[in-house]
């Protein structure tokens, strides 16, 4: 277990050791003994992140106390039954949300906005050897959840990630663990994770205004302007040009919002913007 990250995220107390490590280990997966735990975790999720660390060399322990922080969470919203035409009809003015740069305030409108239709959006800081960007799966109730790690702690990585999750929750309705958004589980479909980024970029930004945008120079000017076409921030532009190979890594970063993570191991906070002389 990564005892370490989870109680640098104050998951677990700082001076269990032992016995009363284990006790309280176990009470973290809400499970009364280790037959319990073995049980609980031997299928859907807890299988998927087992299948991930053969696949990806992942730590396998470390994604799963990921995925159960996601699950407490999860198991807190009252939810109403799964809507799915609901769901699909309100995704597309979802990323509209992204205007609000702080993710402290633009996740709990986005989560809310996902709880009336059925649907929980959690999330939580991975824990030392999880590369897991983000993770969908139904739970025991029928309800999805959407669960977020803020990988790269960059705002079109995130954005992107909840369009992806969302995407498998709509098409394809089983549990997925997507590292760096590719599901690497052993059984994975090349073809779900195809349907997957194709969701969610065109739904970011529609492939017209991309086109358009690449018919000039590209400057900050016109990401900006693409920005206001799309409805979402110039930093998710950028990442959609990286993400196709269009511009390099390290053009216009100025335009993105990046995040630190500090005392709360839920959600980041809004770094500090880069100065640029």
């Amino acid at each position: 277990m990564p005892v370490a990250s989870m109680r640098r995220y104050g998951w677990l107390s700082k001076e269990s050791r032992g016995n009363a490590l284990a006790d309280e280990l176990l009470r973290f997966f809400g499970c009364s003994n280790l037959k319990d735990w073995g049980i609980r975790y031997s299928n859907g999720v807890g299988a998927v992140a087992f299948k991930t660390s053969l696949a990806f060399e992942a730590d396998a322990m470390a994604t799963l106390v990921w995925l159960r922080a996601g699950e407490q969470q999860a198991d807190e919203l009252p939810l109403p039954k799964f809507d799915r035409t609901a769901f699909v009809n309100q995704l597309p003015a979802l990323k509209k949300l992204s205007a609000f740069k702080h993710p402290k305030i633009y996740f709990v409108k986005l989560q809310a906005a996902c709880q009336a239709v059925g649907v929980a959006l959690t999330s939580a800081r991975a824990p030392e050897g999880c590369r897991a960007s983000g993770a969908s799966w139904l739970n025991a109730r029928g309800n999805p959840v959407i669960h977020l790690s803020f990988r790269h702690l960059s705002e079109d990585h995130v954005w992107f990630a909840f369009f992806h999750e969302a995407a498998h929750i709509v098409f394809h309705g089983e549990s997925h663990i997507d590292v760096d958004l590719t599901d690497p589980t052993l059984f994975g479909s090349v073809e779900q994770e195809k349907e997957a980024d194709e969701f969610a970029q065109e739904t970011l930004v529609p492939r017209e205004i991309l086109s358009g945008l690449m018919q000039g120079p590209i400057t900050a000017r016109a990401v900006m302007s693409a920005a206001r076409q799309a409805n979402v921030t110039a930093g998710i532009i950028v990442g959609q040009l990286q993400k196709a190979k269009i511009i390099p890594h390290g053009k216009l970063p100025f335009l993105k919002h990046r995040y630190r993570w500090s005392v709360d191991s839920s959600i980041p906070e809004l770094s500090q913007p880069r100065k640029y002389s």
